[in-house]
């Protein structure tokens, strides 16, 4: 486990607000909570170079996961999400739902090793 914490991910959140030269954005298994869920959020909402994001194995509440759902429904060139192996507290994965179903171009989504109680059929 990294530990950038929320701290390093704001620091990083910061930085990506300006920087439209990085594509992909990997931050697993950092020690990231809904803090720097919501300033990484927030730069998604500015930086649209960003087209994968990366977030295996973070622990996040309703508050970070609406902050990102939110700037997903913003940020239409992500195209690659992976939110594998994080925990979202209180079921809240069922709104990452809302911004794939509004884009098409979120292709692939991973949310694999999910304790969300959420069945997806075809």
């Amino acid at each position: 486990m990294n530990k950038i914490g929320d701290t390093g991910a704001e620091a990083l959140a910061e930085a990506l607000k300006s920087n439209t030269s990085i594509h992909t954005v990997s931050l697993q298994y950092n020690k990231i909570g809904d803090t720097g869920a919501q300033a990484l959020a927030a730069a998604l909402k500015t930086n649209t170079s960003i087209h994968t994001l990366i977030l295996w194995g973070i622990i996040i509440g309703a508050t970070g996961a609406q902050a990102l759902v939110d700037a997903l429904k913003i940020n239409n060139p992500i195209h690659t999400f992976n939110i594998a192996s994080t925990a979202i507290v209180d079921n809240r994965a069922v709104l990452f739902g809302v911004p794939i179903t509004t884009t098409t171009s979120i292709n692939p989504l991973s949310l694999a090793n999910k304790n969300t109680g959420i069945t997806v059929s075809e």
